[in-house]
């Protein structure tokens, strides 16, 4: 296994319990329900950013193992880091603000 598979293989499998709890917060009244959308909403929010930040490292595995492959050489797997690392920082900037509003997020603690 390349290195991050098994992390993917986490992300994958968390991402698929909260997709059990879509729509959970519907079943909630009272005033804990408006906590309860909140924090579900950037729960969703950092689950979806959190994906896209994987499938870009998922890309880079996928590219690794073809580089290891001896699918293309040096000089394109060069190219193809750089790409990655210069366009990285959109998607992980975006996890760290989803991250952020997640640990702003009103606790949800239904009654």
């Amino acid at each position: 296994m390349v290195a991050g598979q098994g992390h993917l293989a986490l992300l994958a499998s968390a991402a698929a319990a909260r997709a059990e709890d879509r729509g959970s917060c519907e079943k909630i009244t009272g005033p804990a329900a408006n906590s309860c959308r909140q924090r579900m909403d950037a729960l969703d929010a950092a689950v979806s950013a959190g994906r896209a930040t994987a499938d870009d490292w998922d890309a880079h595995i996928e590219k690794m193992k073809a580089y290891a492959a001896h699918q293309f050489g040096r000089q394109h797997a060069q190219a193809l880091w750089v790409a990655a690392w210069t366009g990285a920082p959109k998607n992980l900037n975006a996890f760290s603000r989803a991250e952020a509003a997640v640990a702003k997020a009103p606790p949800c603690r239904p009654l």
